[in-house]
């Protein structure tokens, strides 16, 4: 029973969806788009606070060191590997994210970076990058507040443009479809 022309508008009455009674009612859509936009702001909070933290670190007890380039991941994250030695006296293989690509990194290349003795692994930076402040904390912060408030406000029906239906595209005789 698959055709390839549209349903008359009376083909629709009483489906739900487009033509037919709404899935959801207005209110539910509201909340439910409220409830979502208030997950996305804590965990834009969430991320803001980890971002905080490992530049607090990283400003406070980072530890320099100078290694070697061990692998270069040049894929849709790219990242270079770098070995180096920690402080403490032990190998340290670490994945750095934020390499600076001018020059390109290559294996066997010098590599000098910033990291936290407490995880070396985890934490590692190119050192060539200014010290790390809370730049990214604050704009994930600001993100978040913006998206906590449009939340809230979804949530008590002050946004109604935010969960009302599109209208309905015309069809190619121009005609709507309901």
């Amino acid at each position: 029973m698959l055709r390839n022309e549209p349903l008359e508008p009376a083909a629709w009455e009483g489906r739900p969806g487009p033509g037919g009674r709404d899935v959801l009612p207005r209110w539910s859509r509201q909340k439910v788009a409220a409830a979502l936009l208030i997950a996305a702001a804590v965990a834009m909070a969430l991320a803001a606070l980890a971002d905080h933290r490992v530049a607090a670190r990283l400003r406070d007890h980072g530890i320099f060191a100078d290694g070697v380039v061990a692998d270069v991941d040049g894929g849709p994250s790219p990242a270079v590997v770098v070995q180096f030695e920690a402080a403490d006296g032990r190998a340290v293989r670490a994945r750095v994210a934020d390499m600076r690509p001018d020059p390109a990194p290559h294996v066997g290349d010098a590599a000098r970076v910033l990291y936290d003795p407490e995880r070396p692994e985890g934490s590692a930076r190119d050192a060539r990058l200014p010290p790390p402040g809370d730049a990214e904390a604050l704009l994930r912060g600001a993100a978040g507040a913006v998206l906590l408030l449009t939340g809230v406000a979804a949530w008590h029906g002050r946004l109604p443009w935010l969960v009302e239906p599109l209208p309905d595209a015309p069809d190619q005789d121009g005609r709507s479809r309901r």
